[in-house]
């Protein structure tokens, strides 16, 4: 079985710079050098292996490939659950960048290993007189895996894509990220990136804000983080069957930006400063309101 596509058949040029995909090299899993960048970080080397493929898949999505920007290592430290007492993938990207793989916001060797087009094979030239000869109407002898072999995108890869492109477009991975964070700011501990029913309330829309709350009580009645996201379902559920107003003018976010630094500012925790990450001064906002309210749900 081919492991690759032949040459004639790979992407135009000119269709690669928005491309969904980059090229992932055999071996990379042995690699000695992941090794080393183990054992010179302190982790284990699937710890390396999944902060190297989000660096790839951040370098791959930029607008000039390559380039993978600043990088959140504490909202991957959440992404990936390492524990929250180290600074795991800060010390990964410290020793990639000493092994020579990244410097400061650029993969090294992005654009000798990633080429924008693959070089011809040996039989590119009579698979393309082959086509030129379809094309013009002259029978000639293309097999039907060939034929198969030049549309234009298989339906299971096509259907690979469109995940994919639904996936990046929504920020998933960022998003889980910042939510874990706030999540621990409020006080819980064990939070779950890849918790099935936090990913399903994520998938329904559900905001930080309502996630926040859920962990706030979940930490005032000492329950984990199994008791926050039912908490937080319940919650969504019973809002859902509320009707809207009469002017059917939906309610005012409570989780923007304005509301939210309204609240900081009567509570007297003042507006946010770009200075502090915005999910810890929502976290914050969040607990004093909670406070606020006391153990009853009513105001003092």
């Amino acid at each position: 079985m081919p492991t690759s596509l032949p040459a004639s058949d790979w992407p135009p040029e000119d269709d690669m710079a928005g491309m969904d995909w980059f090229r992932w090299h055999h071996g990379s899993v042995t690699d000695p050098k992941f090794q080393l960048v183990a054992r010179r970080a302190g982790a284990s080397l699937p710890d390396v292996l999944a902060v190297w493929a989000y660096v790839l898949e951040a370098a791959s999505q930029a607008e000039e490939r390559g380039v993978f920007g600043e990088i959140d290592a504490e909202a991957l430290d959440c992404l990936f659950n390492f524990p929250a007492t180290e600074t795991r993938t800060a010390d990964i990207l410290k020793a990639m960048k000493a092994r020579g793989l990244i410097d400061e916001f650029h993969v090294i060797a992005w654009h000798k290993r990633q080429p924008k087009r693959e070089r011809e094979d040996d039989g590119a030239t009579e698979r393309k007189r082959k086509q030129r000869a379809a094309e013009s109407g002259v029978t000639t002898d293309v097999t039907t895996s060939h034929a198969t072999s030049h549309q234009k995108t298989p339906r299971g890869e096509e259907s690979r894509e469109e995940e994919t492109s639904s996936l990046r477009s929504e920020g998933a991975s960022a998003r889980i990220g910042e939510i874990c964070k706030a999540m621990r700011a409020a006080g819980l501990a064990d939070v779950s990136p890849s918790h099935p029913k936090l990913l399903a309330l994520l998938a329904a829309g559900i905001t930080a804000g309502e996630l926040v709350d859920a962990a706030i009580e979940a930490v005032k009645r000492k329950k984990p983080f199994s008791y926050a996201l039912s908490v937080a379902e319940g919650r969504r559920r019973d809002s859902a069957v509320e009707a809207l107003p009469s002017t059917d003018k939906p309610p005012p976010d409570p989780d923007s930006q304005p509301a939210v630094e309204a609240e900081g500012e009567r509570l007297g925790l003042g507006r946010w400063k770009q200075t502090e990450q915005w999910p810890i001064y929502l976290a914050k906002v969040r607990k004093a309101q909670a406070a606020e309210r006391g153990p009853s749900g009513g105001l003092h």
